[in-house]
């Protein structure tokens, strides 16, 4: 029994192995289906826009922005009769002459829907040493490409339709392979950020547009290839598909770029975005009315986004130098691409180079880059991931901590033996103060609950209700002043009271006479600002820290694991003390999105 089923798998393994065989034979043979394509070149003159008739060779580079480009001669070598002629046309229309008479036409005016990048074929029959062969090509755009007809030129030959399927099949392998690698990568990337979105982590808005710039380009890149229609004989999905693809990805390009700048070069490239959009529905709209090829508003798209394009890279650059690892990876990428797209839009009219391979290129280097670094940044977050239990447990905890050491018994105490005293000559105060206690403590209890980060709004109006209070029990000993200039952002509860409260205890109440704690807010280079000083006793920063008596290790703890802040104390003795904390401006961004 055993021997059988070791027969019949070595039978099973040797078939397999025969047809593998065979397949690699016929896939890696010269040979085709009915031949191989055979190069063919064109003897004889030139004549390009109603000029002087030239003799033709092959170093004439003919430009299709400079008119009609008439061919007389014969093909080189000469083709038996019923031979079948393949050529290639870019955006071009050809007709062909035998004796002054149409025999073969593909003319745009005639069917626009099939202006593209096209294979056609001819049947060459009937054509004698004596006849006048002549093949004409024109230019139905104002904005084209301007290497069309040499391009119609290079790519004459013979052989049937499955042969040069096959050529190019082969040519165009390893290539197309890997614009679908990008476009598989894309969708992970867009799969990633839709994680990110429902985990609540940072950049997930950054990350799906980056995945869809991607996508799109891969969709570009697959869809501008001299082979496409062979793939697929949709003109008109081919021509929209590579258009509205590089527009589209230039587009998402413009706004990942604003995630990246802070401030009022953000609000430019956010205006910027919006412009851009504007103009890509507006040429969309007349193209799908008839008024206007898709391809011919070429010409006024690259004006559009070069002019975007350019502005944007002189934004960029003072960012870079106040920026992160991280971010400044992701903003010399998009200087680089930006950079490179100006060139391509450039060369569309200059042709320095074939069009699209410069950008092409680039973006496959960067997308590679950032695929790498997105692999780390995968494992990295994969071993953060292992301690990310214990740090929310410590995050409740110092929540809990934080809330509790705030409504220690002696403060109540205080307060209330306060307020009692206040009955007495002053009901109306001892009420408005009671009202405060009771929200102040309402407040320190909900908080225990809280896993986010709150409005810098709110985080204030707790802390002037404890300093009101401080105020009752120290009186003029505690005064408050305050300059606002930035308060749109997010912060952890329970950061403005600790520090506060230890300048309070261990800055003013050290002095006779008090002192003042000032709060100043601002914006700077893209974070937020957040200033406590006090002009109280200070102390001396090389000794050993008093943090821990009113919790200011847990407040620095929450800011960093909350929202990416840090806490900077100076002090001096005898002159008071600075603590400036610094939070991220994206964290707004991030926690409203949730």
């Amino acid at each position: 029994m055993k021997k059988s089923k070791i027969n019949v798998s070595l039978y099973i393994v040797m078939f397999l192995f025969a047809g593998f065989a065979v397949f690699w034979a016929c896939r890696n043979s010269g040979q085709a289906t009915m031949a191989i394509l055979v190069p063919l070149g064109f003897e004889g003159e030139y004549s390009q826009n109603g000029g002087p008739w030239q003799s033709l060779s092959e170093s004439n580079n003919f430009s299709a922005y400079d008119g009609d480009l008439v061919l007389r001669g014969k093909i080189d070598p000469e083709l038996p009769e019923g031979a079948l002629l393949n050529f290639y046309l870019d955006h071009i229309g050809i007709s062909i002459y035998l004796n002054g008479q149409v025999i073969y036409e593909s003319s745009f005016e005639k069917y626009p829907d099939m202006c593209g990048k096209v294979w056609a074929s001819w049947d060459y029959y009937d054509v004698t040493a004596e006849d006048v062969f002549e093949i004409r090509l024109h230019n139905p755009h104002s904005y084209g490409n301007k290497d069309a007809y040499n391009e119609f030129l290079d790519s004459v030959c013979m052989g049937g339709g499955e042969v040069l399927k096959y050529y190019y099949d082969k040519q165009t392998l390893p290539y197309r392979s890997f614009c679908v690698f990008i476009i598989v990568a894309s969708i992970a990337l867009i799969g990633s950020a839709c994680g990110y979105q429902l985990l609540r982590l940072p950049g997930s808005t950054l990350l799906s547009k980056l995945g869809i710039m991607s996508l799109l380009m891969g969709a570009y890149m697959y869809f501008d290839v001299k082979d496409i229609q062979l793939k697929s004989d949709r003109v008109v999905l081919n021509t929209y598909g590579c258009q509205l693809a590089i527009m589209l990805a230039a587009w998402m390009l413009v706004a990942g770029v604003a995630e990246l700048l802070h401030e009022k070069r953000r609000k430019i490239a956010e205006i910027a975005g919006y412009v851009l959009m504007a103009a890509d529905f507006i040429f969309i709209a007349i193209s799908l009315a008839d008024v206007i090829w898709i391809y011919d508003t070429g010409i006024y798209w690259a004006i559009i986004q070069g002019t975007i394009s350019a502005i944007l890279i002189i934004l960029c650059i003072p960012e870079v130098k106040n920026s992160g690892k991280q971010e400044r990876f992701l903003l010399v990428s998009a200087v680089v691409l930006l950079a490179v797209l100006i060139a391509e839009l450039l060369n569309a009219r200059m042709f320095w180079w074939h069009s699209g391979n410069c950008m092409k290129a680039v973006f496959s280097v960067l997308f590679v880059l950032l695929l790498i670094k997105a692999a780390w940044a995968v494992a990295k977050n994969y071993q953060n991931s292992i301690s990310a239990q214990k740090l929310r447990e410590e995050l409740k905890n110092s929540r809990v901590i934080l809330a509790m050491s705030q409504i220690r018994t002696h403060f109540i105490f205080n307060i209330l033996n306060a307020i009692s005293g206040m009955c007495a000559y002053d009901p109306r105060k001892a009420d408005e103060t009671l009202v405060m206690f009771s929200r102040y403590l309402r407040s320190n209890i909900n908080i225990m609950d809280e896993d986010e980060p709150e409005t810098f709004t709110k985080s204030l109006e707790h802390l002037e209700d404890y300093i009101q209070l401080e105020q009752v029990r120290f009186g003029e000993k505690i005064k408050f002043e305050k300059i606002i200039e930035e308060e749109d952002f997010m912060i952890p509860p329970l950061v403005l009271q600790p520090v506060t409260e230890n300048a309070i205890k261990h800055g003013l109440l050290h002095k006779k006479e008090g002192g003042t704690i000032r709060l100043h807010t601002w914006r700077e280079n893209g974070n937020n600002i957040i200033e406590i000083s006090d002009d109280g006793a200070g102390f001396d920063t090389s000794a050993a820290p008093k943090e821990g008596a009113v919790g200011m290790k847990n407040v620095r703890f929450r800011l960093e694991y909350m929202v990416g802040g840090t806490m900077d104390v100076k002090s001096i003795p005898g002159e008071g003390t600075t603590v400036t904390i610094t939070i991220p401006k994206t964290v707004k961004d991030e926690v409203k999105k949730r």
